[in-house]
Formats: structure tokens, C-alpha cells, sequence
């Protein structure tokens, strides 16, 4: 879950090392003892929790508010798309799209590059970059033709969230 607003008693409970992005606790709760790591795992495996008065809360954005000292923002981008890295220089303000930008090949992919498909059966292939609610498309039977355009076009269109 997320929550919006993060509980300023937080600042004395926690600990964060930005070189690490590991989150420690000043003072035993519950099991866990002070100084231990906070590393359970979300149920997706994809982010660090913690709980926090029966919420969990996600440690990137615990990890931003502990650092900046103010509450984060609704959405929070891993730079190199691993949600285990809570390193402050992984972490960077995004909005939806942006973060959407930033997310790698899903393993349902038939050709192993994002935004590349195939149409007709395999014989032909589609690349497909998209922002803003626009589509930018094109379609090849060279594989290797569309994915150098569809790095040149997410370079140009993405930017810095380019992946």
C-alpha cells in the first residue's frame, strides 16, 4: 500500500546509508531487533517493505523521505528498473508515463525487445514507441533495422527515462 503521507516519527526509527540504500531501525520493533536491515521482500518480489502501525509502507519511498525529509512524491522511478536498488542516486521523481518509459522487456516478449512484435504470422515485424498517448510505429522484416529505430526514437521521445 501506499501511503501518502508519511508519519514524521518515522525520521527516529528508521536509518538510511544512500550508498547502500539499505534502511536500518534505531530501536527494536516487534523481532527485529535495532540496527537490523529492513529487507522483507513485497509478495511480487519486486520491492522492499516495511510495516509501520499495521501498514506497509514501500522503502524507496520511506528511503526518500528519510533522506530529503519531506514526503515524497506520488511516484518514484528506479533508474536501472530494479525496485531492490534503494540507492538515493537510483531514485528520481516520475510521473506514470515516465515511469512506464523506464520498464524493461516483459518476459511474454516473442523477440527479447521491448516495443518490437511480430505481425503476419513472423514474417513481419512492428516497432512501436509510445508517448503522451501517441503511437510512433514502423514495421520492417529486419529486426535489427527496427531496433536500431526504436532506441533512436525512445532516445529522442523518452530522454533520460529512456530504456
Amino acid at each position: 500500500m501506499k501511503i501518502k503521507t508519511l508519519d514524521p516519527q518515522l525520521l527516529k526509527l528508521y536509518k538510511y546509508d544512500p550508498d547502500t540504500g539499505v534502511i536500518f531501525r534505531t530501536t527494536q520493533m516487534g523481532n527485529y531487533p535495532s540496527g537490523s536491515a529492513c529487507n522483507a521482500v513485497t509478495t511480487n518480489g519486486k520491492y522492499y517493505k516495511t510495516t509501520y502501525k499495521g501498514t506497509q509502507i514501500l522503502l524507496h519511498r520511506l528511503a526518500w523521505y528519510l533522506y530529503y525529509g519531506y514526503q515524497p512524491p506520488d511516484v518514484i522511478d528506479h533508474k536501472d528498473g530494479n525496485g531492490l536498488n534503494n540507492r538515493i542516486d537510483n531514485l528520481r521523481e516520475a510521473t506514470t508515463s515516465t515511469n512506464q518509459m523506464n520498464i524493461s522487456t516483459t518476459v511474454k516478449s516473442t523477440t527479447g525487445i521491448k516495443g518490437i512484435m511480430p505481425v503476419r504470422g513472423g514474417t513481419l515485424f512492428r516497432a512501436e514507441v509510445c508517448v503522451g498517448g501517441k503511437r510512433y510505429q514502423k514495421h520492417s522484416k529486419s529486426i535489427e533495422k527496427l531496433k536500431g529505430w526504436v532506441t533512436m526514437k525512445r532516445q529522442e521521445l523518452h530522454g533520460e527515462y529512456a530504456r
